[in-house]
């Protein structure tokens, strides 16, 4: 069957269709713009959910892939300890050697980086990996033949080929070798017709060759791949092709500052400070660019140098390895705190605490700027006292600023202390409603504080802008509403405990979130069948406990803590003996899974075994990452909640 559908961009239209019942159906729209198909075996895909049992998880391979898994995620830190676990399991595992070597080059340890990468070479002198991370930490070091012999083995393998042969045709563009530079160039071309540095060697060295033909086709075949490239803008500009106006103009970036700074350094590692100089110019003022200047600058470099120091803190972030170098090398002349400070952001982000931490302390009490104490509360996290001085000193210096009030908010919430920052958050919330921050941290204090109520109250009225995994709003709201029906069942306030579950199952508009197709409310039904049993609404009750009892889980969701209720409410409904089998069947299928341990456990009335399993996944050291792969029950406190209130009514 076929209609005719015509729509404009964000037009919403329905097509309706007469089909037999029961038959499989496929919609397609535009050919490729949509297609839709009711057959299962065209909407799922055959791949395992589970982790495969026979496989070893603590052995050298197991804990490498898991490390590899948190550095795709860019949990750094915690794949250096699932190397360093793996490499204790066997010391000579080349993948556990090669991507340790890789974070080492990262955090800047570029001896430390090589090293390693001769330890993995020693096992497999061709590892392309190994070589290419060798030739990196190498070129660093300035050891350039090592580097090029890094990247000339590396570039064995096809997955390192291209990248390996620009590594080369910038080492030999360095040395002005240009000739064999462009058969470097051309050759990474070659294996990766998207190689954009490559590209960008050939431009600049058909411009040094004053090969303007080459230089215009090579910048045409850029433009084409990425119109918005900076570097074609500027090689256009000279070779007088482009006014300063319009290249200026094409900095249209949220932070045009860095795409300068990116652009200068380009230049400026390839030995040209001549053009980085001239990008340079052309960056509106900032700090960061004053930075790069007193580099570049030599005659200027103290006027440059105090600019830095002249200017705010604000808005600057540093975070580039070749600003670090810049600034340790003006810190042994100049020790000023912003220089440290600015030094201190670049070792955070690489994952190195400690000297950041080294720095930030020898700041001492110099720094009159809110941001830097702000930085330095979360920096020292883990510190309370250090925490705490830094906001209060952030508060001090810029009293109205929103930032240093919510930080304060988080502080005093997350060390139970809500009642004392209520107030100031109210007030903040009113003098910044954009601020989503701050109306979340204030419903969240008021949750921490047993004001449900207020909470749900102000939720309600509350505006999250939606945006792709906002679900902070509603999931705040669905707390509140929940610890205020179970509040008020543990006081067998039992008509009131309904109308605030029917409230937890709500997905407010307000909250920038949108009900997802299958939501899974067991809890909230078998609380709302037991509160209408308190009532002597049976027939009622046996209705919701039914709704919980038959609840079914879609093929590829993973079993949780709410299972404890819907095996309650078969229970209930005297269907005990499907309650058995569906916690065996449960268990069988993920037996590793602590939260269906833990529903064993309760519904057994093993209250010690119930305990451990809680202390053990919501004790001080069980933080959720929100990049982590692995499974986690969002809902698991409050079904621990649940049952403790449970508990008490059953006494």
């Amino acid at each position: 069957v076929t209609k005719k559908v015509s729509l404009e961009p964000l037009q919403a239209d329905s097509v309706t269709f007469d089909l037999p019942a029961g038959k499989d159906f496929r919609v397609v729209l535009g050919g490729t713009k949509l297609a839709y198909s009711s057959a299962p075996e065209d909407r799922f895909v055959d791949r395992p959910l589970d982790p495969n049992p026979d496989f070893d998880w603590e052995s050298a391979y197991g804990l490498y892939v898991k490390g590899f898994e948190a550095e795709k995620q860019r949990r750094y830190e915690e794949a250096m300890k699932d190397y360093d676990l793996s490499l204790e399991k066997e010391k000579a595992f080349s993948p556990a050697l090669n991507r340790k070597a890789l974070l080492l080059y990262r955090q800047m340890q570029y001896r430390a980086a090589k090293d390693l990468a001769k330890k993995s070479m020693a096992v497999n002198t061709y590892d392309p990996l190994a070589n290419f991370v060798f030739g990196l930490s190498c070129n660093k070091l300035g050891e350039t033949i090592n580097a090029r012999s890094g990247f000339s083995i590396a570039a064995g393998d096809i997955s390192y080929r291209s990248a390996a042969y620009t590594e080369l045709a910038r080492s030999f563009f360095i040395e002005h070798d240009l000739a064999t530079a462009l058969h470097y160039a051309e050759k990474a071309i070659g294996y990766n017709r998207m190689n954009l540095p490559a590209y960008e060697l050939m431009a600049m060295i058909f411009r040094k060759t004053e090969r303007g033909a080459d230089a215009e086709a090579v910048l045409e075949k850029l433009s084409a791949l990425d119109p918005t490239l900076h570097f074609t803008y500027f090689e256009e500009y000279l070779w007088g092709k482009k006014t300063k106006e319009a290249l200026q103009a094409s900095f249209r970036n949220e932070l045009p500052v860095q795409y300068y700074t990116e652009l200068a350094l380009w230049y400026h590692d390839l030995g040209c400070d001549t053009e980085a100089e001239e990008v340079l110019k052309l960056a509106p003022g900032d700090p960061l660019i004053f930075l790069w200047r007193a580099k570049v600058d030599g005659n200027e470099q103290d006027v440059w140098l105090q600019k830095v120091l002249d200017a705010p803190v604000t808005m600057v972030f540093p975070y580039r390895p070749e600003t670090a170098e810049i600034l340790e090398q003006f810190i042994r002349s100049e020790p000023h705190w912003k220089l440290k400070y600015y030094l201190g952001l670049i070792y955070w982000n690489v994952g190195r605490d400690e000297t950041a931490r080294k720095l930030f302390d020898e700041c001492g009490e110099a720094p009159d700027e809110a941001v830097f104490w702000l930085a330095r509360a979360e920096l020292f996290r883990d510190d309370d006292v250090k925490e705490l001085q830094s906001i209060k000193k952030a508060m001090a210096l810029a009293p109205g600023s929103w930032r240093a009030a919510l930080a304060y908010i988080k502080y005093m919430t997350d060390h139970d202390k809500p009642e004392e920052v209520i107030p100031l958050a109210g007030r903040f919330v009113k003098k910044y409603p954009e601020q989503p921050a701050l109306g979340l941290n204030y419903a969240r204090a008021l949750i921490k504080a047993g004001q449900y109520k207020k909470s749900i109250q102000f939720l309600e009225k509350y505006n999250v802008l939606p945006f792709e995994g906002a679900v902070a709003g509603r999931m705040l709201y669905h707390q509140a509403c929940m610890r205020a029906a179970l509040a008020d069942l543990e006081k067998r306030k039992f008509t009131s405990v309904t109308g605030l579950l029917e409230k937890a199952r709500l997905w407010p508009e307000n909250l920038g979130a949108g009900r997802p197709y299958d939501v899974d409310e067991r809890m909230e039904d078998y609380l709302t069948g037991l509160a209408l049993e308190k009532e002597g609404k049976k027939h009622e009750a046996d209705k919701w406990y039914g709704k919980a009892a038959d609840y079914q889980k879609t093929r590829d969701a993973r079993e949780n803590s709410k299972l404890v209720f819907q095996l309650l409410a078969l229970h209930k409904l005297n269907r005990g003996s499907e309650a058995e089998k569906l916690l065996r069947s449960s268990l069988k299928a993920s037996p590793e899974n602590p939260y269906l341990q833990w529903v064993a456990a309760v519904y057994k009335k093993d209250a010690d075994t119930a305990k451990e399993i809680e202390g053990r996944l919501l004790g001080a050291n069980a933080e959720e990452n929100p990049y982590d792969i692995s499974y986690r029950d969002r809902d698991f406190e409050m079904s621990v909640y649940a049952v403790t209130i449970l508990s008490k009514l059953d006494k």
